[in-house]
């Protein structure tokens, strides 16, 4: 077994260098979109971190994987307060303890580029759904819960792992691969645009 201190030398390195590094999931607590098994791509050092990214953090001399549903600056002092998707429980974290972001996804639902518009856009909706979540279990407030009730249908579906909650899933993941073949065709198409615009000069 390679020694804690060992390993904190290394991730000091890789966060520096901005390494990228792969690892295995265990649990399902960020299901579905990452389900036991699945292999991340984590991207060390990376500064700009928004609510909708997942990140993998230190906690008791082991790492957990969860979404960024907010980041507050009070007293000066950044933090940010994390959630798994199938969890009601959150943590405030501070930038330190941040191993890396994760940028892909590789395993039961494909390859998820996490860096595309597409996720960039999705996982900032999925941040809000839990942040709605998280606050009406704080509150317990009827107009909370009202307001949470309208996203629920929609929202909630996708990262809980019901019948309907797979259906919603399996739209977005069409949608998704739907989205980069558009992206690669219109890449395509814009590199022969430019290409025949230097052969023109």
């Amino acid at each position: 077994m390679i020694p804690q201190v060992h390993l904190e030398t290394v991730l000091d390195i890789w966060q520096e260098r901005g390494e990228k590094s792969a690892c295995s999931i265990e649990g399902n607590c960020m299901s579905p979109m990452i389900r036991e098994g699945d292999t991340l791509v984590i991207k060390h050092g990376d500064k700009h971190i928004r609510a909708g990214d997942i990140v993998v953090f230190a906690s008791c001399e082991r790492n957990l994987v969860c979404r960024v549903i907010r980041s507050s600056a009070e007293n000066g002092a950044l933090e940010y307060l994390v959630k798994a998707d199938q969890e009601l429980h959150t943590q405030l974290i501070s930038p330190d303890r941040i191993v890396g972001k994760v940028i892909e996804i590789a395993g039961s639902n494909g390859r998820l580029r996490l860096n595309s518009l597409f996720w960039k856009m999705m996982n900032r909706a999925l941040a809000t759904r839990s942040y709605l979540v998280f606050k009406r279990s704080r509150t317990g407030s009827p107009f909370r819960s009202r307001l949470t009730g309208v996203f629920r249908s929609p929202l909630r579906s996708l990262v809980e792992p019901w019948p309907v909650g797979r259906v919603f899933w399996g739209w977005i993941l069409h949608a998704y691969h739907a989205w980069h073949h558009i992206e690669k065709i219109a890449s395509g198409k814009a590199g022969e645009w430019i290409k025949g615009v230097k052969a023109w000069i």
